[in-house]
């Protein structure tokens, strides 16, 4: 994911979209620190799907050429709560820093 675009992002989900009561979607550099968090007013919930567009704000925000680990929480209207795997995704660089 190139810093300073707007990638939209997808993540499968195991629930259909009524079943979802609550969610949270991160984004970490290196050291854990949270770059960007979206939760469920942030997001479109289709079944199986999570969907939302970053901003070229938040995404200049991700580590120039570095690393910035991903997750996503949710929680049923049951109580159940689930964990996706934590993905690696490389934060690719720009010339020039800004938004356009």
């Amino acid at each position: 994911m190139n810093r300073g675009t707007t990638p939209t992002i997808t993540f499968s989900t195991p629930l259909k979209a009524e079943d979802v009561a609550a969610l949270s979607v991160v984004f970490t550099d290196k050291t854990g620190a949270v770059l960007i968090q979206k939760t469920l007013p942030d997001v479109t919930v289709c079944d199986y799907a999570i969907i939302f567009t970053l901003s070229q704000t938040e995404t200049l925000g991700l580590p120039d050429g570095g690393i910035t680990e991903a997750q996503i929480r949710i929680r049923d209207t049951g109580g159940i709560a689930y964990a996706s795997n934590i993905v690696s995704v490389d934060s690719g660089r720009i010339l020039k820093t800004g938004v356009i």
